[in-house]
């Protein structure tokens, strides 16, 4: 059986709930006959209105998704598979960094003391009107 190649708005809504719930484009192309393939989808992307937002917005679905699925492998990791586990943990920890970096996003803390402490006392700026006589 050939994969679609002809866009409808009900095959795009079923593979962004597809990749809402984890999946990936690639993946999910591969073994569904159902789905275009992914270079059609991306193309798609480029040129159905709206349809790019709403892949973000999936994505970022997915990511939740992923998320939650941390502390399942690591709960069912043991002595054999736990460097599998890792691998696997790492891969959703990076994904979800990228896609929601506010949410699980590496956190940036900026210093503002200097290391002399001649920036410990608060900057005062006196603001002068000159009046000319």
């Amino acid at each position: 059986m050939a994969r679609p190649t002809k866009y409808t708005e009900k095959l795009e809504q079923r593979m962004l709930e597809e990749i809402a719930s984890g999946r990936s484009v690639i993946s999910l192309c591969r073994e569904e006959d159902w789905t275009p393939n992914a270079d059609t989808w991306y193309r798609w992307m480029y040129k159905v209105d709206g349809l790019s937002d709403r892949y973000t917005r999936a994505k970022s679905i997915s990511s939740e998704y992923h998320a939650d699925q941390i502390l399942a492998i690591a709960d069912e990791a043991d002595n054999q598979t736990f460097q599998v586990a890792r691998l696997q943990i790492d891969a959703r920890k990076w994904v979800a960094s990228k896609l929601v970096p506010n949410k699980y996003g590496e956190k940036s803390q900026i210093d503002h003391t200097s290391s002399d402490e001649s920036m410990k006392a608060p900057t005062v700026i006196k603001l002068v009107s000159k009046v000319e006589e």
